[in-house]
């Protein structure tokens, strides 16, 4: 396996939104777009994580021979849990505390 790279995203709302969106939302509407559109071994061989930093910033994690699947996915997100958004990318790197700073 090859090694991991880490996205860092911030999460822009479009519209009124109230409601806190969690890791696992994003985590849930990455895995389900990228399923229809690579397949299940690709999911499965991605290796995609996702965790919090803090209010809608997450660092996305995936394998580094599925890095461009993931950012194009990651770019057709435009609605979760009915709210309009979209996600930008600040950074990819090949660890987490380097996608951060």
């Amino acid at each position: 396996m090859r090694g991991l790279k880490y996205i860092h995203v911030r999460l822009i709302r479009r519209g009124k939104c109230e409601e806190r969106l969690s890791p696992s939302d994003l985590f849930h509407n990455v895995r389900r777009l990228f399923k229809q559109l690579f397949g299940k071994t690709s999911l499965a061989q991605s290796f995609l994580r996702v965790k919090e930093l803090e209010a809608d910033k997450f660092v996305v994690s995936v394998n580094q021979a599925y890095l461009k699947e993931a950012i194009s996915v990651l770019s057709l997100i435009y609605e979760m849990n009915g709210q309009r958004v979209s996600i930008k990318v600040i950074k990819v790197s090949s660890t987490i505390k380097g996608s951060t700073n």
